[in-house]
């Protein structure tokens, strides 16, 4: 398998993965693959029913499975689930066979971004306002997200088209592609 095989995506909820992923896979011509999506067919349930059924503990295990074989393959644009770095065997996978990239934005942004989506379970399960508990889990997860990072793109900075841009060209420089 060549190095950096696949692109991977990856960031807090809001930033824009799935977004941006399926349009950096149509221009590089890769397959596009969401580990959100995917858990939620595999199982046939939300996220947040996963959550809810199943606990975070066993969702992170299924999604770990999903990474891996999805890490295994080649040509593929990954975007994945917040959550995705907070387990070393995930980060480990990726880095292997994808460049990884960080998206990131502030998180006035991330809130605009998700307004009053009911589909994060992790800000609707405490007495804090959805900003206290988005700065908490960046907090919480910022070492994880470096440690699975080849690079870092604020999307907040460019327009969707722009950051795609900067997205393929990258991954095209970094692998040599044309």
């Amino acid at each position: 398998m060549k190095a950096y095989a696949n692109l991977v995506l990856t960031g807090f909820m809001g930033v824009g993965k799935t977004t941006l992923g399926k349009m950096c896979a149509h221009r590089l011509n890769f397959e596009f693959a969401d580990t959100d999506l995917l858990l939620e067919m595999r199982s046939n349930a939300s996220i947040a029913q996963l959550f809810a059924e199943k606990g975070e503990p066993e969702f992170r295990q299924m999604e770990r499975r999903i990474v891996a074989e999805l890490a295994a393959g080649e040509n593929r644009v990954i975007s994945c689930g917040g959550g995705v770095p907070l387990l070393q065997e995930n980060r480990q996978a990726l880095r292997q066979t994808g460049l990884v990239i960080l998206l990131s934005a502030p998180v006035e942004t991330l809130l605009e971004r998700i307004g009053g989506s009911t589909h994060r379970p992790l800000l609707e399960t405490c007495a804090e306002t959805r900003q206290q508990r988005m700065q908490r889990l960046l907090k919480a997860r910022e070492a994880d997200y470096k440690a699975i990072a080849h690079c870092k793109i604020d999307t907040s900075r460019y327009s969707v088209p722009e950051t795609v841009e900067h997205i393929v060209t990258l991954y095209r420089t970094v692998t040599g592609m044309p």
